[in-house]
């Protein structure tokens, strides 16, 4: 069975990059790359959290994605662009869950 348009798709991958770069060069599609960023994760984030917690979990899980595709696609880091997808997600998925709900350092 094939990838599809799965993260481990060589066609995703290079829209991924191609996206990234743009958005590195671009203030528009920067702004845009971050609105969707930003909506989408802090629909993530519980709901409870007051709002300076829910934005910085959600910047954190932005950094860690942003991170993963940066070296994965754009740098092609070693081994990280070698990974199959599943195992870059058992990797970062307990980093995420951890930003997502877990116990955050006091200031």
């Amino acid at each position: 069975m094939g990838h599809g348009s799965t993260l481990g798709s060589p066609g995703l991958a290079e829209v991924l990059r191609s996206i990234i770069l743009t958005a590195a060069h671009e203030p528009t599609a920067m702004q845009r790359l971050r609105g969707v960023f930003a909506g989408s994760l802090l629909t993530a984030v519980a709901g409870h959290l007051d709002d300076d917690e829910r934005t910085l979990r959600a910047g954190l899980v932005a950094s860690q994605l942003i991170g993963v595709a940066m070296a994965r696609y754009v740098w092609r880091v070693g081994a990280l662009a070698e990974l199959h997808r599943d195992q870059v997600v058992r990797y970062i998925a307990p980093t995420i869950q951890r930003y997502l709900a877990g116990r955050l350092p006091g200031p």
